[in-house]
């Protein structure tokens, strides 16, 4: 069973680092044809094979994959730069590709969740970070998205004006509801004072 190890780290700074393990072998045996540019890469990969071991092809199929990694903070995604790419040894049969990324993790976002590619069938997910003590692990399946993981770090200001952003959004445009359903108990208040009483508390 084709398996890819990926984890993902958040610092303090607001950066974060994702070790991507995967195995170009995996990755053709478990790619769905639906994408001309890789599919041709396959082609020759496996073409390449036969006669030596593939290096060129291998490189290309794995800056093609290492092209797609992205994570998806409440709906900004995010595709960090690679830092370091190892191929593995020609002569080891059990080589691995090893991708080191960097990033930086948008402002204000505490949750994100990993973006499933067509490449990588299995995941084995491990996050850490600052805001937790242990590791949040997780298996992904069928080339889909993670769970949405809720331990990003920043800092308390940036979540209270993103709270309170998130605020005004849920009322203006979002919350026509909530704006017809005050306009209704100001005009079944007696007076204004009743009326600001009752608002409040039901805006609280």
């Amino acid at each position: 069973m084709p398996i890819s190890i990926v984890k993902l780290t958040f610092n303090e700074d607001g950066t974060f680092t994702i070790e991507l393990r995967f195995d170009v072998d995996a990755c053709v045996g478990s790619y769905e044809k639906d994408n001309p540019e890789m599919l041709k890469l396959f082609i020759q990969y496996s073409r390449a094979r036969l006669d030596g071991d593939a290096h060129k092809e291998i490189k290309q199929i794995a800056e093609l994959v290492c092209a797609n990694i992205s994570l998806n903070f409440e709906g900004i995604v995010v595709k960090p730069t690679v830092s370091q790419l190892d191929l593995g040894s020609a002569d080891d049969p059990k080589r691995q590709q090893i991708a080191i990324f960097n990033g930086i993790t948008p402002k204000a976002q505490t949750r994100c969740r990993w973006v499933g590619q067509d490449f990588l069938k299995i995941v084995h997910l491990e996050i850490n970070s600052p805001q937790h003590a242990e590791p949040y692990v997780e298996m992904i399946q069928n080339f889909e998205d993670s769970a949405v993981y809720a331990g990003v770090p920043t800092s308390r200001t940036a979540i209270g004006i993103a709270y309170i952003y998130q605020g005004i959004l849920h009322i203006i445009p979002a919350g026509l509801d909530h704006l017809l359903f005050i306009l209704g108990l100001f005009f079944a208040m007696n007076s204004m004072r009743q009326a600001f009483w009752l608002i409040s508390t039901f805006t609280l």
